[in-house]
């Protein structure tokens, strides 16, 4: 070969290493080339789910990818996610890659495709779920006499407890459990409480000296029952049978686990007043209401007044009152200190720790009732007429929303304590009945 063209040869094979070298190694770096910016550094996005195996779908594009995966070398720009699974309702977002970083989507939770199953019909006046989630106590109004039942979840069976119920106001009666379940009260303003065990046993206990206003259980203790009358806290013993009225105290006063909280009237204000043994301390100063103890978790409290305002308190500190708003229904997240409440018309959540306040939908029909989901990823809205559920923190650029049911006017609902079925009680084609929504079917294999 000729001196000449072997110098060529080289000096293209120079010009070439030159030209190209730089361009692998930007390539290997994540780097791109774009015909109108030049070189520039890819990004991310990272998925994970539960379920598992969810279909990756990208600006529409099957990816023939299943979660958890991890999509590199993407250019910068938007892109539209779709997650599909047999059995399960999709998930949609739009996600903006920057470049250099992860969009990151991680312990995405999604919901079953289930029809809605029907339990039992029947016209259920008032119902309260058993501390585990398992067991069922209604009443119904049957030829002109009350029962109450309890309704075994697991096994579906019904059990009548009693038949003769002595109650004066349907739309005011409670059934309240205690706080592990042995005991069940039914208690109707106006009438003496009347208790069952949950093996549906009736006890006998001694009637008030005085009208009951409100009862109430030690929060912590089976077996103790606390009755707010006008001569005081009365404290029922189930296992001794014994009763005692606590001094300082009045129609207002509820049992803590420790103390005694109480609202008294000043003449201008309404205290809120803690009593640990005799000691009394002013928690805070409150405008001339009726208030009702709702939440009591820690050093937090959540009181409702007669006006249907809610005040949310940290005790022990300079400024307890943290919150006060109009709110027709709401709930508290315990173990992240959340708090999600509805005015009717639209959603807000405050962080107790932070202090803000988070807008999360405004709906044109009315907002019935709000729950947290167990997991505390999603707020569960109902409106007059479907359920849906809202992302805590939107996963992607917005909020996406699951719709769970929209053929059932519900009158009551409530999540197993796991999060994984829907119970409610209403009307579906003219006839009343008990059904459940099963949400998930799986144990999530992530910590959230």
């Amino acid at each position: 070969m000729p001196v000449y063209l072997r110098r060529i040869i080289f000096w293209l094979f120079v010009l070439t290493f030159l030209t190209l070298g730089p361009a692998l190694v930007l390539y290997t770096a994540g780097y791109r080339l774009d015909p109108s910016q030049g070189f520039i550094r890819t990004g991310v996005i990272s998925l994970s789910t539960s379920p598992r195996s969810m279909r990756v779908f990208i600006d529409d594009e099957d990816t023939h990818e299943k979660t958890p995966h991890v999509f590199k070398q993407l250019l910068p720009g938007e892109y539209v996610v779709r997650l599909e699974k047999a059995d399960y309702l999709p998930w949609e977002g739009t996600l903006n890659v920057d470049s250099g970083k992860t969009a990151s989507i991680q312990n995405l939770l999604l919901y079953l495709d289930s029809p809605v199953q029907e339990l039992f019909h029947k016209d259920i006046q008032a119902l309260s779920v058993h501390p585990s989630g398992g067991l069922l106590a209604y009443l119904v109004s049957q030829a002109g006499w009350n029962e109450l039942w309890l309704y075994d979840l697991a096994s579906g069976e019904h059990q009548l407890i009693s038949q003769s119920l002595q109650i004066q106001d349907e739309q005011d009666v409670e059934i309240l459990w205690s706080p592990q379940g042995g005991y069940l009260a039914i208690f109707d303003p106006g009438s003496d409480p009347t208790f069952y065990t949950a093996t549906g046993e009736p006890l006998q206990i001694t009637p008030p000296s005085s009208s009951v206003e409100h009862i109430s259980w030690h929060p912590e203790t089976d077996h103790l029952l606390y009755l707010g009358t006008a001569l005081g806290l009365q404290q029922y013993d189930l296992i001794a049978g014994t009763i005692k009225t606590i001094e300082q105290t009045n129609v207002s006063s509820i049992q803590l686990d420790a103390s005694i909280l109480s609202f008294y009237d000043n003449g201008t204000q309404t205290e809120v007043q803690q009593l640990i043994n005799t000691q009394k301390e002013v928690l805070a100063l409150l405008p001339r209401e009726t208030y009702e103890l709702k939440v009591r978790d820690d050093n937090y409290l959540l009181l409702e007044n007669s006006k249907g305002v809610i005040i949310l308190l940290e005790i022990h500190s300079p400024d307890p009152i943290l919150l006060e708003r109009k709110a027709t229904t709401f709930d508290w997240l315990a173990d992240r200190d959340l708090l999600v409440y509805s005015d009717g018309s639209e959603v807000n959540m405050y962080n107790a720790h932070s202090g803000e306040t988070t807008f999360l939908t405004r709906q044109s029909l009315p907002i019935e009732s709000v729950l947290w989901h167990p997991i505390g990823q999603h707020v569960i809205v109902q409106d007059s007429a479907d359920i849906q559920t809202y992302e805590y923190e939107p996963m992607a650029e917005d909020r996406y929303v699951t719709t769970l049911l929209d053929d059932i006017d519900v009158e009551k609902w409530w999540l197993e304590n796991d999060g994984q079925t829907l119970y409610l009680y209403g009307t579906r084609n003219g006839a009343n009945g008990f059904f459940k929504r099963p949400l998930m079917k799986d144990v999530l294999d992530f910590e959230l």
